[in-house]
């Protein structure tokens, strides 16, 4: 299955408190039933848990601009403890061998620092809870995500998956 970006939002206080609007350009990645203007999806967060979404799209007007209804979305901001400046990120996975769609995911994600010039972003489930350094909170989303990044600062080597398993043998 190939994994497809639809696209990463990053959050304003009207995403938070209302609607979260979807570019138009993503529509084709959503089969909204002709005739309707709404489409139920689920999506699958960083835990594998489904979220039910509820997309729309505006009846009148020069295009569709669709957004995730506040009836479906609002419980998501809340259950993830999303603000402002976080992001979200959309997926879907596709069959390569029919071109079908298979399945979506969202992440909701948190900067936690800039290292080297880059911004490092975290999935809000693997934040610290209570008093993890945000370094290891990135060295187990590293981890996790199974990729090697090295620092020429020594902040972090190639060794994270190493780092990762002490870490956890301490906790």
């Amino acid at each position: 299955m190939e994994q497809v970006h639809l696209f990463t939002k990053k959050l304003k206080p009207t995403h938070i408190s209302h609607a979260l609007s979807f570019p138009t350009r993503v529509l084709e990645a959503f089969p909204i039933p002709e005739g309707t203007h709404v489409m139920d999806f689920e999506a699958a967060d960083a835990t594998d848990n489904a979220w039910r979404f509820c997309l729309s799209t505006r009846l009148t007007g020069a295009y569709p601009k669709p957004v995730l209804l506040r009836s479906s979305w609002r419980r998501f901001v809340e259950q993830k403890g999303l603000a402002p400046e976080d992001r979200v990120v959309f997926f879907m996975e596709r069959d390569e061998a029919n071109d079908m769609i298979r399945r979506y995911t969202v992440r909701a994600q948190r900067k936690v620092m800039v290292l080297m010039g880059q911004d490092v972003w975290v999935d809000v489930e693997h934040l610290p809870l209570y008093g993890f350094h945000v370094a290891e909170v990135f060295l187990t989303s590293l981890a996790i995500k199974g990729k090697c990044f090295s620092c020429t600062a020594g902040f972090i080597d190639s060794g994270e998956a190493e780092l990762l398993a002490i870490y956890k043998a301490q906790a």
